[in-house]
């Protein structure tokens, strides 16, 4: 990478990490980098390599993890600070928006399969929901989800703060994903602004498993950079 190089910073999903399912973003990451984009992955708080622990997730914890990993970026001399741009997938996708609503040194945005209404998340998801309300956690194989974690989910909607972003917005969804239902990526991307995209992949999972799948998340994800980011 050159000096002054577009950025592009890769935001994971709940419970993910900054390698992803299938290496996800690692393969990502290489893709962006051939194509003359400096990349930066990291954990959030409680995640992967981070301190902390999951059972203490927190949206607000995360946004401001991103905007310190933001603000790092900035300081790097391989960087272009007037063009950086943001992937999130799933919570990271929520992260990417309410961040992107507030913040215009994000030139353009990709979001995988993004949490954009809790209200369209999984069933097993709404039943967490009600678990905690009632017991003040919901219990996972190897966390607790606490109910301010929750209550979080139901103050920041992604949906109402996605009209706040003029970046150029690409959404990515599969057909096949049983974490997120796809029509709230529908709704999210006609209430955005131009331009945007929407891109259907047809049998894609939630992580997009399958090399035809994860080849066209990235070939469209390094495009939509190359049109908008350089």
């Amino acid at each position: 990478i050159t000096k002054n190089a577009p950025a592009v910073i890769l935001c994971h999903g709940f419970s993910g990490d900054k390698i992803g399912k299938y290496r996800l973003r690692v393969r990502l990451a290489r893709a962006l980098c051939k194509n003359g984009f400096a990349v930066f992955r990291f954990d959030f708080s409680g995640h992967g390599d981070s301190e902390g622990e999951m059972d203490d997730v927190s949206i607000i914890q995360e946004l401001d993890d991103l905007e310190c990993a933001i603000n790092y970026l900035k300081k790097q001399t391989f960087a272009d600070i007037n063009k950086i741009g943001i992937v999130g997938h799933s919570l990271g996708g929520e992260i990417a928006i309410l961040e992107a609503a507030k913040n215009k040194d994000l030139k353009a945005i990709v979001l995988f399969a993004p949490v954009a209404d809790y209200t369209k998340l999984s069933a097993e998801f709404i039943l967490s929901l009600k678990e905690a309300e009632k017991s003040g956690f919901a219990e996972r194989a190897s966390h607790k989800i606490k109910k301010p974690y929750f209550d979080e989910m139901k103050q920041f909607r992604p949906i109402e703060e996605i009209s706040k972003i003029n970046a150029p917005l690409l959404v990515i969804h599969g057909t096949a994903d049983d974490r997120v239902n796809i029509s709230s990526s529908k709704e999210l991307t006609e209430k955005a602004n131009e331009p945007k995209k929407l891109v259907i992949i047809n049998g894609a999972d939630h992580h997009f498993a399958g090399y035809n799948n994860t080849m066209q998340l990235i070939n469209e994800t390094v495009k939509w950079f190359l049109r908008w980011l350089t």
